[in-house]
């Protein structure tokens, strides 16, 4: 389950980054100029210069991937191992009970068949 986790995030990483590039290789192939606003650059998006679709998309999947965190998966996910490791503690420590009432029983027996014995 530990791997499982570090395989999603890596993935996670994996994929923002590859949706990171491709757009900035995208964007690099329109010639625009940066518009300039008070408050600093403005945002630019290819929608506004007639960018072929792919452009467009590719902006706005980048967009997206961006403000998405994973966050809060990951840490549901550890949420989930940590219960579960508790149940399997539980369970195994269930079988060492039931291990060792078996063998005090055991020890109960051979003592009761050691009383027969000696009072015979």
């Amino acid at each position: 389950m530990h791997n499982y986790n570090s395989s999603f995030s890596d993935w996670i990483y994996a994929q923002k980054s590859h949706v990171k590039a491709l757009n900035g290789w995208l964007m690099r192939c329109l010639l625009r100029e940066p518009e300039e606003i008070s408050d600093g650059t403005a945002p630019f998006s290819p929608g506004k210069f007639s960018a072929p679709p792919v452009f467009v998309v590719c902006n706005k999947w980048s967009r997206v991937v961006d403000k998405l965190s994973e966050k809060d998966v990951i840490e549901a996910f550890n949420g989930f191992m940590i219960g579960l490791k508790e149940i399997l503690d539980l369970q195994q420590k269930s079988t060492v009970d039931k291990e060792l009432e078996r063998k005090l029983k055991n020890l109960e027996r051979q003592e009761q068949e050691k009383h027969k014995v000696m009072q015979t």
